[in-house]
């Protein structure tokens, strides 16, 4: 049997193959088939808080291809890191290694592999970004509501953003009554927030320059003609404009 070049280089100079120890950070593991039930890959990846490679080793154990496959994703990793691996398909596998028809598989377990292992890194950087929000609160309140529609609403902007962690509420000069409202998502920890719970899965920021003329708003979603819209009951405002886009307060926050 002949291997191409890239294949011989990466079988014979495995600079990736080993383990990672416990105490690297954020250190996960997976495995790719049964011992004894053919090829079987065992996938050590570690990153530091942004998600950058800090390294990656495996071991297999199987054909070559597998394993030059193998050192090849775990090199990639570390230098280009997460996003750039996951565009990696078992179509550029086989082409790269000229991995005959007859081990086309070989292609399809690295590949299902190395993406299942991204996918538990992702949980794991989420799960560790959110009790940095949490870390993060120096007071916590429940105090601003929302209507079972505006809830919905919210959940379904956020599970269309990949990594999103809630919804940031914030006001804006603007308008021709003072204040306007401003929602964004949250894609990462905002030290200055008051934070309160909108799921299990997501929460509410509160930008706290704003938070005093947010106390209390019930937020509300309705439909008005054939559109839909976000509506703001405050208690804290003094006016309202006509179109109901902005509003007054008697001190405009220093940061809006």
């Amino acid at each position: 049997m002949t291997y191409n070049k890239l294949t011989e280089s990466c079988f014979f100079e495995a600079r990736h193959a080993g383990t990672l120890k416990e105490g690297a950070p954020n250190l996960v593991y997976h495995r790719s088939g049964q011992a004894g039930f053919g090829d079987v890959i065992d996938l050590y990846l570690a990153c530091d808080a942004q998600g950058g490679v800090v390294a990656a080793r495996f071991q297999a154990s199987g054909n070559p291809w597998l394993i030059a496959a193998c050192e090849w994703m775990c090199a990639r990793f570390e230098a280009q890191g997460i996003a750039a691996v996951a565009e990696i398909d078992y179509q550029t596998l086989i082409e790269n290694f000229d991995i005959p028809r007859a081990r086309y598989p070989v292609a399809l377990q690295v590949e299902d592999a190395f993406k299942a292992i991204i996918s538990e890194m992702r949980t794991r950087l989420e799960k560790k970004i959110m009790t940095e929000v949490q870390k993060h609160i120096s007071e916590k309140k429940e105090d601003i509501t929302l209507s079972p529609s505006a809830l919905r609403h919210f959940t379904g902007m956020l599970a269309a953003k990949e990594g999103a962690l809630g919804v940031l509420l914030s006001v804006k000069k603007t308008g021709c009554s003072g204040l306007s409202y401003v929602v964004d998502t949250l894609s990462e920890p905002k030290e200055d927030a008051i934070i309160q719970s909108l799921t299990d899965k997501w929460v509410l920021a509160v930008d706290r320059a704003a938070y005093p003329w947010l106390r209390g708003v019930h937020i509300d979603y309705v439909r008005e003609g054939l559109n839909m819209r976000l509506v703001f009951q405050n208690p804290n405002q003094t006016g309202q404009c006509g179109c109901g886009e902005s509003f007054t307060v008697d001190t405009l926050p220093k940061n809006a």
